[in-house]
């Protein structure tokens, strides 16, 4: 079960719920301005129009790729975010902080408990926690099942695949995935989630550069 907290809302804090402002407009305007423009003008408040339009100025659309799959009837099967970098660390510095406590709270959220088989991830802006299932291959992956957690995310899995870089055993190639949402999660929540994965996949990445923690969610664990 999900550990009830008293905090600000039920929904996920890397994910926003629609609203018209938070629309971009047609395809009249789509060829002229760039990712940075876009991703700022994807929340209506000062702080995330400065985060999201950096974000999106310094990645442009190179990390970030959300798929919709679609049956032969034409319905929908699933969203899928699929993002991906390259990070200054061999795969089993990498390995260690994505599947431990200790790494987990350098990049993502400061509050969380891990071991190699379950896994609890707290935020201050949701009142439940995310609760999840492990599952890992040495050095190559590591892989989370939701059990309890955000609507829209009970049952999806996120995934951390590594592999050593062609040029250098020094790098490693990093892909996530997020997958199996829920029915009713739609297109704007994953790409709302995946807009936020990929800022703390950055995170991932500045603190195997320079070994200062930095959490995305730098929360206090109640």
């Amino acid at each position: 079960m999900a550990t009830k907290r008293t905090k600000k809302s039920s929904t996920s804090p890397l994910g926003h719920e629609e609203s018209a402002t938070s629309r971009v407009g047609g395809r009249t305007y789509a060829p002229a301005p760039g990712p940075g423009l876009v991703t700022g003008a994807s929340d209506d408040e000062p702080s995330g129009i400065a985060t999201y339009a950096q974000a999106g100025a310094k990645f442009g659309f190179s990390m970030l790729r959300v798929t919709v799959w679609h049956r032969r009837d034409g319905g929908m099967m699933g969203l899928r975010i699929a993002l991906a970098t390259t990070v200054d660390a061999d795969p089993s510095k990498v390995y260690d902080v994505v599947r431990t406590t200790e790494g987990q709270k350098a990049f993502w959220t400061s509050d969380c408990d891990l071991d190699d088989h379950h896994g609890r991830f707290g935020f201050a802006e949701a009142s439940v926690d995310l609760n999840v299932a492990i599952s890992l291959v040495a050095n190559e992956l590591a892989r989370m099942k939701v059990e309890s957690g955000f609507p829209g995310w009970n049952g999806s899995t996120w995934e951390w695949a590594l592999s050593s870089h062609h040029d250098s055993p020094n790098q490693t190639n990093v892909q996530f995935r997020h997958f199996d949402f829920e029915s009713g999660y739609g297109e704007p929540d994953v790409a709302y989630a995946a807009q936020s994965w990929a800022m703390i996949l950055d995170r991932l990445a500045r603190y195997l550069k320079s070994g200062v923690p930095d959490p995305f969610f730098a929360n206090h664990a109640a």
